[in-house]
């Protein structure tokens, strides 16, 4: 290789060594190697045509370059001095004034319009011929086949809808219903041929005319009568049934024109007279006796008797009333007196005329209603004594110093009771009140007046400072009143609570009888008052799919224990959104929305200053209480769906079922995580489809499947599975995790297909 010539720097007189590599890629260059004082090849330098082929190392003004000098001036209070730095603009126009070539083959001048133009002599001509090393072809003849499969002998067979082939796979036909119809001379199947009949009527055609078929001449009658057929002739043969033992209508020509019963022979006779009767029970016998009848006596009667009922039977007995039918004086008796019992009683048998008398029992009536009780009737017991008509109640039983019993009917036993209040945290307790009941058994003496307040716990004591009201009826013996005493500003009543505590407040209320006498039972009485709170509450969300999103809920701010509301000053903040009120109840907007893997960082706080008047436990002061929840009770459903592709040997993608954040229009949502489908599906399509139910991954997966032309004429099928796809939304968040769902595949036939998946 001869180098006639070398670049600027390479001192004349001195040998250089070029190194040539051993093969040189067309467009490689020489360039002078200082390090090693030597020519080296390499590919030749691309000429840049645009400003990112070109490195900046001045640097020359970048974009970011310029907003990292606005940051710093913003932040220094210094200009950005960019007089110095070309633009973008004039670097992109200078480049592209270079009249560079652009590497492109089409930019080429002068190219060859021929292989050879290009100096190659060898190339294919394209004819078969001129290949060498070509392979030897297949005769065509299964004889010439190596490695051959055995052939086993196989039965094809039709169950329902399912064709199979012994030992090998099955097809369904159930999606492949076809009728059979006849239209004139044309036989035809749904989707399908047809056939022409029209050759197979007579005349030269083979089956038979209308002509080839007769009736012959009819037999004489026997038995019920028959119809045969020649099979040979085409020839049909009516037997009559023989009638020859059955009545002709002359024979009933008598009967069945006339109607008279005197025309039919062979009818019995008919008695007209008593005499024509035969008297086989001897009922018509002279020689009967009275006394054979099942209701008479057979008692035999003396002269002068007559037959009487006696309620049972007909009977002799004497006759009375001198001819008459009444009774005589001499039937009416009295009977036997009767053990006494009550109050006495008369009562009269209408049969035998017998009056009974029932005396009474002779003494005075207890005035005690005893109950019998105890092993052997051993006990009698009361709580009841009656006194002239007056029933009073046994307050006690004594035996006195004479040893008789001493019955105790009245007795002086008033009922007392007394009320506080419950009150809120914030309300000054006010009153209480008190309701007598004197007995009425006992009107000689009666509860008069409320007669002290002792036991007392932040309750005035002296009764006489509180404001009493008028009692509801004047106090005496058998009367019952109420009565109600008012606070004031000498006789208050204070809570023991402090802070949020309500606390409370009691006493003892004492009584006094109409004889000033300090009553025996008194009343114990506690106020109460309702303790301050302030709580927050989410509402939960529901009704979102794993698709979308909620941006919003509302929250609930709790104030208790309060009555009036100026006493309970809340404020509201918020973190990770923004709330409506500041003070109260409103709805939370979330910074970001909240979605299926998102829900954390968000809550909503309060803070309450509650003010206690001074009347309430005797100082005025404020407390604060506190809330916060963060957990919001967000829930998504994973719907199972079903949707169609060409066929099951292309498995639906995300934008088949997916868009933006809802389903697409051809996708049939099914239950949350539901696995099963039972019920018709309509393939809308001209031709087969592929029909896919996805189930999210995670739930539980179905395990049988069946199709059918009804769902009672089903065949198990084998889905097309191994392939899922990861659905989210169009635009997911960052945090958003695809949901995987698993695919199950089947082939539906155009129109209704029974589909059972479980």
């Amino acid at each position: 290789m001869a180098i006639n010539a070398y670049s600027t720097g390479v001192t004349q007189g001195v040998p250089s060594t070029i190194d040539v590599k051993s093969t040189v890629a067309d467009g490689d260059m020489l360039y002078w190697n200082a390090t090693l004082n030597i020519f080296e090849t390499a590919p030749q330098r691309l000429i840049p045509v645009k400003t990112s082929d070109l490195t900046n190392d001045i640097p020359f003004t970048t974009q970011q370059y310029v907003v990292n000098a606005i940051a710093n001036a913003s932040i220094e209070g210094a200009d950005v001095d960019l007089s110095i730095y070309d633009t973008i603009t004039s670097v992109d126009s200078k480049i592209s004034a270079l009249n560079n070539f652009d590497g492109l083959f089409s930019s080429l001048t002068s190219k060859p319009t021929t292989i050879a133009g290009y100096g190659i002599t060898d190339a294919f001509d394209g004819t078969f011929a001129s290949l060498t090393g070509k392979p030897s072809f297949f005769s065509g003849s299964y004889t010439d086949l190596t490695d051959k499969p055995s052939v086993t002998a196989q039965t094809l067979v039709f169950d329902g809808t399912t064709l199979s082939i012994t030992n090998g796979n099955n097809v369904s036909l159930a999606g492949i219903r076809q009728t059979l119809s006849l239209s004139g001379t044309t036989l035809s199947l749904s989707d399908g041929n047809s056939v022409s009949l029209s050759g197979l009527g007579g005349g030269g055609g083979g089956g038979i005319a209308l002509t080839d078929i007769s009736v012959g001449a009819e037999p004489s009658g026997a038995g019920n009568g028959d119809v045969s057929y020649n099979n040979a002739t085409g020839v049909f043969t009516y037997t009559p049934p023989d009638l020859s033992g059955y009545a002709t209508s002359a024979s009933l020509s008598t009967v069945a024109t006339s109607g008279a019963y005197g025309d039919i022979s062979g009818t019995p006779s008919i008695p007209a007279d008593i005499s024509d009767l035969t008297d086989t029970g001897s009922l018509l016998s002279s020689s009967i006796a009275i006394s054979g009848l099942t209701d008479v006596s057979t008692t035999a009667p003396t002269t002068g008797q007559i037959l009487k009922w006696d309620g049972t039977e007909w009977a002799p007995a004497a006759d009375s009333g001198a001819g008459g039918g009444g009774i005589s004086l001499s039937d009416i008796s009295v009977g036997s007196e009767a053990a006494a019992s009550g109050d006495g009683d008369v009562s009269y048998n209408n049969v035998t005329g017998v009056i009974t008398y029932t005396p009474p029992v002779i003494g005075e009536a207890s005035p005690i209603g005893w109950a019998t009780s105890g092993a052997s009737n051993q006990y009698r017991t009361t709580d009841t004594f009656t006194e002239s008509g007056v029933q009073y109640t046994v307050r006690g039983t004594v035996f006195d110093g004479d040893g008789k019993l001493q019955i105790e009917l009245a007795n002086f036993s008033p009922t007392v009771s007394a009320t506080a209040q419950s009150l809120s945290w914030d309300v000054a307790a006010t009153q209480f009140a008190v309701t007598i009941d004197n007995p009425v058994d006992f009107p000689t003496r009666w509860i008069n007046e409320v007669g002290a307040i002792t036991s007392a716990t932040g309750v005035h004591t002296t009764l006489a400072d509180y404001t009493a009201g008028a009692q509801s009826a004047t106090p005496a013996g058998g009367v019952d009143w109420t009565q109600t005493f008012s606070t004031n500003a000498t006789a208050i009543i204070t809570s023991n609570g402090t802070g949020l505590n309500g606390g409370t407040a009691g006493a003892t209320i004492g009584y006094n009888d109409d004889q000033s006498a300090t009553w025996t039972d008194t009343n114990a009485i506690t106020w109460n008052w309702q303790n301050a709170n302030s709580t927050v509450s989410f509402s939960s969300l529901t009704g979102k799919t794993f698709l979308e999103s909620y941006t919003t809920v509302d929250y609930t701010v709790g104030i208790t224990g309060i009555y009036t509301p100026a006493n309970a000053v809340t404020t509201v903040t918020s973190a990770g959104g923004a709330v409506s009120s500041s003070t109260g109840s409103g709805t939370f907007t979330f910074a970001s929305a909240i979605h299926k893997d998102n829900n954390t960082g968000r809550s909503v706080s309060t803070s309450t200053v509650f003010t206690r008047p001074l009347a309430v436990t005797g100082t005025s002061y404020t407390a604060t209480d506190t809330a916060t929840d963060t957990s919001i009770s967000a829930t998504f459903t994973y719907p199972s769906l079903y949707v169609y592709t060409a066929s099951v040997g292309t498995a639906p993608v995300v934008g088949d079922i997916v868009s933006g954040s809802d389903f697409v229009a051809g996708v049939t949502q099914l239950g949350n995580q539901s696995k099963s489908i039972d019920t018709f599906i309509n393939n809308s399509a001209a031709v087969p489809r592929g029909f896919w139910m996805a189930v999210r991954t995670s739930a539980a997966q179905p395990t049988a499947f069946k199709t059918g032309i009804s769902n009672a004429l089903l065949s198990d099928v084998t889905p097309t599975t191994g392939s899922t796809v990861d659905l989210a939304p169009g635009s997911p968040a960052g945090d958003y995790t695809a949901e995987e769902y698993t695919l199950y595949g089947l082939t539906l036939q155009p129109g209704q297909t029974y589909v059972r998946i479980s």
